[in-house]
């Protein structure tokens, strides 16, 4: 395959954010092999991507385009607009994506045509949006549906034109909800992120009868309930302890979950914004992870527990089904059913070991090696032409 234009369309690729990562990661994938511009929101600051994500992107890997400073002014309105300012730049890349063999977006769905690799983690047009998505001038309907008309507007949105592209999603969960927007059609592929997660160096028996939850610290992510399952577990296995990991949501919800780490007890520990080595050492200590989100788009944090080596429980809805599989002993429906099940794996060492061989062949569905070869692959058929 000779080396291909392609031209690469993301709001943004700082971090943090899973979807930026997967579009970092797009473009570590492409390097060196293709020519590549980078059409954004903004300049992409390359030392903070490739510090956060762990790729080497270098600047002269790509030409780099941002929106002119003009329009990058409405970073100062009072309200995020995340469509409105995506919306502006789709309108831009239409008028380059002529000059190019292959456009990519790791920014959901698109309507640049046939030679478009597109990347959903979840339908931007898929509305109502899901309750983690909504803020308060969301209530207001009328005001709303006029944003989404001048967006679509300005973009010049033509939703037909969404199926012609080359359509990856993050899950199973999530390319069903394309199916429900856009029709058989779509033709969606589930492409998992990559995840990079060395196993942990040490030995099951000298890893903690302790549970990772990884994940901002926001109510989307259910740490309530999380807390109580591992509390009733904890009342039969004293020595299960409870790591809540990540960075700082809304105060009033970091307060609540304090509050209710404080009357659970010493067994619940919070480690707020730690860096990545820590993060690696805690997952790396402790035997088990949990997820609260019941539908999480994928989860980025339970698929890197579950390469360091974690025996991984998750909700039976959303994304995450797709990183434990079948196995029904991981999955669980109700609090009473998740301290039932987590109960029987802590109380048998034979039903460990037989998850965690289970676990370590799904790892490679994750890897940051299957990732980078499965692009590369799909934007040559995209060049050539899908049948």
């Amino acid at each position: 395959m000779p080396r291909l234009r392609v031209l690469v369309v993301q709001p943004s690729l700082q971090p943090p954010g899973g979807g930026n990562a997967v579009a970092a990661w797009m473009l570590q994938a492409l390097a060196g092999l293709h020519d590549i511009t980078v059409c954004s929101w903004r300049p992409v600051e390359l030392e903070a991507v490739n510090a956060y994500y762990g790729t080497t992107i270098r600047p002269d890997d790509a030409t780099w385009i941002p929106m002119p400073a003009s329009l990058r002014m409405l970073e100062a309105f009072p309200l995020p607009v995340v469509l409105l300012k995506s919306s502006l730049l789709f309108r831009r890349a239409k008028r380059l994506v002529g000059d190019f063999d292959v456009v990519i977006c790791g920014h959901n769905e698109t309507d640049f045509g046939a030679k478009t690799l597109q990347y959903i983690h979840y339908p931007s047009r898929l509305r109502p949006r899901p309750t983690a998505d909504l803020r308060w001038y969301h209530a207001w309907a009328g005001g709303l549906a006029a944003y989404y008309a001048l967006c679509d507007w300005l973009a010049d949105f033509r939703s037909e034109r969404v199926v012609e592209a080359m359509t990856l999603t993050n899950s199973t969960w999530i390319a069903e909800r394309m199916v429900q927007l856009y029709g058989e059609a779509a033709r969606p592929q589930v492409v998992p992120p990559p995840v990079e997660m060395a196993a942990s160096p040490l030995p099951w028996h000298q890893r903690r009868d302790g549970f990772v939850c990884i994940g901002r610290i926001a109510p989307e992510k259910e740490l309530e309930r999380v807390i109580r399952i591992l509390a009733q577990v904890q009342r039969v296995h004293p020595h299960v302890e409870l790591h809540l990991i990540g960075s700082r949501g809304p105060a009033w919800y970091v307060r609540r979950v304090e509050r209710m780490a404080h009357d659970a007890g010493a067994w619940v520990h919070l480690h707020f914004d730690v860096s990545r080595t820590e993060l690696v050492r805690l997952i790396h200590a402790n035997r088990y992870a949990i997820h609260g989100m019941s539908e999480e788009h994928f989860g980025i944090a339970p698929a890197e527990a579950l390469l360091g080596g974690a025996i991984v429980f998750v909700p039976d809805g959303g994304g995450q089904v797709d990183i434990v599989g079948p196995e029904r002993a991981l999955r669980f429906a109700t609090e009473a059913d998740a301290t039932a099940t987590i109960g029987n794996v802590l109380s048998d060492v034979e039903e460990q070991d037989r998850l965690r061989a289970y676990l370590r062949g799904r790892g490679a569905l994750f890897t940051r090696t299957r990732f980078e070869t499965t692009v590369r692959n799909l934007v040559e058929e995209v060049a050539i032409g899908r049948p």
